[in-house]
């Protein structure tokens, strides 16, 4: 889909989701996309480090994901 809007994939990596130091893909992915951060992941918890990890890293680009985050569902009591 990316593609057919224009995307080009510069860079292609994975990280283990139970994974708690997500900089270092971070860093590589910085080096080469500069406009976007593509994560296919269900797991809000990974999902949620990248996140904060680009925000320290003063890293100012959107993150094109599933909408995990967005689709959280509060457990019942």
């Amino acid at each position: 889909m990316l593609k057919t809007m224009g995307g080009e994939v510069v860079y292609e990596g994975s990280v283990e989701a139970n994974n708690p130091d997500v900089k270092p893909r971070c860093c590589a992915c910085r080096r080469r996309a500069r406009k976007a951060n593509h994560a296919l992941d269900v797991n809000a918890g990974f999902l949620s480090r990248l996140i904060n990890t680009r925000a320290e890293m003063n890293w100012d680009v959107p993150i094109v994901a599933r909408t995990t985050l967005a689709q959280a569902k509060p457990k019942p009591c």
